[in-house]
């Protein structure tokens, strides 16, 4: 008896066990349950709603400033901002001659020179406070005063700092991004794996996005002094739809739909190595993107259009039935630019091409070399341009005040003097018959 009591003891233990154990997992896949919930909750959460719209504005403004920041490096700022620019050398015109070309522009003032000469004859033209003199030496010895006044030529963009023009870029794309927060945004699930951020400005929307653009900038102190007062009239926005489709996890783009206030829709979306842009007459842009840069390829029945650039070359292409015009840019290394243009009219039968090359010095100094050749009904004309532009201190001469005259004060005698110095010259040149 003794051993049936103990056996039904050891039965009533087992199921107590097994009772236990089957509580135990359910506890356990209960638990495991609540954690899938909250973390998918949390994910979906994250996915789609946290990483809304304006969040996504916030990411493409970053992205977009910080690869401006890196692109716009200025390494010669120091050397050249507040300098005044001077750009001399020699311009050779075929059946002309060579002429020597000395350009300077000061920073200070409203002053410049330009000197142009060959060995017969060599003008230098001043500019100051509003004043135009002349000198030539081989038909008057002093300085005369031309009786126009010039319009003074505003050379503040030459004091203006690298760094400033940087600043102001970035922050023009900086509040243009955060004035697009002002619109009526929102965020669509697409599906499991897609989903939609919706930017829309309408005329109200597009007034608050302006107004938040222009107080913005106006609170910026840097821009301001560059430039000054902002026009408080320029609008940056207007009504606009633009609906991006983007990988829910990714967030990489799967394509895009513009639509203006008129109605008027581009469509982009991605096929294997491209995008496609689409406008609402079916016409398509085919955009390639790459690790060093992108091209550009536009075809349709009129016109062809390609457009690539990498880190070292840039190159444009267009051409419909009647002209084509083809830009290749080379950047042989760091401080050395080749360049060649070609522009085609064949209803006009005339060729235009321009080959040269620009190259760094220092970081005062560039050298450029430029060749063109004209040919146009049968004939060709060839100019030549070898010129240094390098940035110093004092570059431009001033008037010396005690040789100039009035060229209204001349006296009878100095202007006969002055036009038959002239007539020699210009018999030289075969243009005397012409002009005089």
């Amino acid at each position: 008896m003794e051993e049936n009591q103990e056996k039904v003891t050891n039965e009533d233990n087992n199921d107590f066990a097994r009772e236990v154990k089957s509580k135990g997992t359910w506890k356990t896949i209960l638990v495991i349950l609540v954690l899938l919930v909250l973390i998918g909750g949390g994910l979906a959460y994250y996915f789609y709603i946290y990483a809304n719209t304006n969040k996504y504005i916030d990411k493409i403004s970053n992205d977009v400033v910080s690869f401006l920041d890196k692109e716009l490096n200025f390494n010669k700022e120091k050397e050249i901002t507040g300098k005044d620019l001077e750009l001399k050398g020699n311009i050779d015109i075929e059946n002309l001659g060579k002429f020597n070309l000395d350009t300077k522009l000061s920073t200070k003032s409203d002053a410049m020179n330009i000197t142009l000469g060959n060995d017969q004859l060599e003008a230098t033209i001043y500019k100051e406070l509003s004043k135009l003199y002349i000198e030539v030496p081989e038909i008057y010895n002093g300085i005369l005063e031309l009786p126009v006044e010039s319009e003074n030529i505003n050379t503040d963009v030459l004091n203006i700092s690298y760094a400033n023009i940087k600043d102001m870029i970035l922050g023009y794309v900086k509040y243009g991004f955060m004035a697009l927060k002002e619109g009526n945004n929102g965020t669509k699930i697409n599906g499991l794996m897609e989903k939609q951020y919706i930017i829309e400005l309408d005329e109200t929307s597009a007034a608050q996005a302006n107004a938040k653009f222009q107080k913005l900038v106006g609170e910026d102190e840097s821009i301001n002094d560059m430039l000054g007062v902002t026009d408080s009239n320029f609008q940056l926005f207007s009504e606009f739809k633009l609906v991006i489709t983007v990988n829910t996890f990714t967030n990489k783009i799967k394509g895009l739909t513009y639509t203006n206030k008129y109605g008027n829709k581009l469509e982009l979306v991605q096929e294997k190595d491209k995008y496609i842009l689409t406008d609402e007459n079916n016409d398509q842009v085919e955009i390639y993107t790459f690790d060093d840069g992108f091209k550009v390829v536009y075809n349709t029945e009129d016109v062809d259009f390609q457009l690539s650039s990498t880190d070292k070359n840039f190159d444009l292409s267009a051409k419909d039935d009647n002209y084509s015009f083809d830009i290749n840019l080379k950047g042989v290394n760091d401080k050395e630019t080749e360049f060649n243009i070609t522009f085609k009219s064949k209803e006009d039968e005339m060729t235009w091409t321009i080959t040269g090359n620009t190259s760094e010095v220092s970081n005062t100094e560039t050298k450029i070399t430029l060749n063109s050749k004209i040919e146009a009904n049968g004939e060709t004309v060839n100019i030549n341009l070898d010129l240094n532009m390098l940035f110093g201190d004092n570059l431009v001469k001033t008037v010396d005040h005690s040789k100039v005259k009035s060229i209204e004060d001349l006296t009878e005698e100095e202007q006969y003097s002055i036009f038959g110095k002239l007539a020699g010259i210009f018999e030289n040149f075969n243009l005397g018959d012409d002009i005089l």
